[in-house]
């Protein structure tokens, strides 16, 4: 980050690097550093946010995790918007990923985010009583059908810039806390992702600063191939 950025900026950093994390100031947007990240820190994080600038880049991503994460003996979970998840569907096909397998051993399991916010939103905001009965139950099933020693289910979502999108801040962001809460119970590797144009205006700093603290890991430079682990 730069002075110029501290009114911004300065907070979360600080509480990034307290807590061991790293934090990239929006500023640096498309550095070539920022597509450099340690992947293999990057996949053992809990729960990291990507702010991206392209649905391409994001898909690419998201498909070599999925597909690493199954070769991996994982399982994965995604709640994506129709449009992010045809485009995943199509990738994973051109990757040699029997989708449909996947899903029948409850291996991979893709849910349409409207869909599910519907399951759980009320008109204040999420329930949590709901949101962790519908979505423990999910993890408990992907979990049971992992392969590997770890036991990790993977988890990419949408929900919360599908809110954000809505204007329904204050939802967005109980739900992150609320999947912050059930990562306590789960072993998952939890990633979500925001459209960077989101937060295009300086008007959305605190609001930014508010979504970056409820994650362990931030990917705010916008790297697209940024989700991508290395197992």
């Amino acid at each position: 980050m730069v002075k110029s950025d501290a009114a911004r900026d300065l907070l979360p950093a600080v509480t990034a690097i307290l807590q061991g994390r790293r934090f990239v100031s929006r500023r640096f947007a498309g550095q070539e550093f920022a597509e450099t990240l340690d992947t293999q820190r990057f996949s053992e994080l809990g729960h990291v946010v990507q702010f991206y600038t392209g649905d391409a880049g994001l898909l690419d991503g998201l498909a070599a995790l999925v597909r690493s994460s199954l070769g991996a003996g994982e399982s994965v979970a995604a709640v994506m918007t129709s449009s992010h998840r045809d485009g995943l569907e199509k990738r994973l096909i051109v990757q040699g990923i029997d989708v449909s397998e996947a899903a029948k051993n409850e291996r991979l399991v893709i849910l349409d985010a409207d869909q599910a916010l519907s399951g759980f939103m009320d008109a204040d905001g999420p329930s949590r009583e709901r949101f962790l009965s519908q979505f423990g139950n999910l993890l408990r099933r992907a979990q049971a059908a992992t392969l590997g020693k770890s036991r990790r289910v993977v988890v990419f979502g949408e929900m919360v810039a599908v809110l954000w999108a809505q204007k329904k801040y204050e939802a967005a962001i109980r739900l992150e806390e609320l999947w912050n809460e059930l990562a306590l119970t789960c072993s998952i590797y939890l990633c979500c992702a925001y459209p960077a144009s989101a937060f295009a205006d300086r008007s959305t700093g605190g609001s930014y600063a508010r979504i970056c603290t409820q994650h362990s890991g931030v990917v705010s430079a916008f790297a697209d191939s940024a989700l991508t682990p290395d197992h």
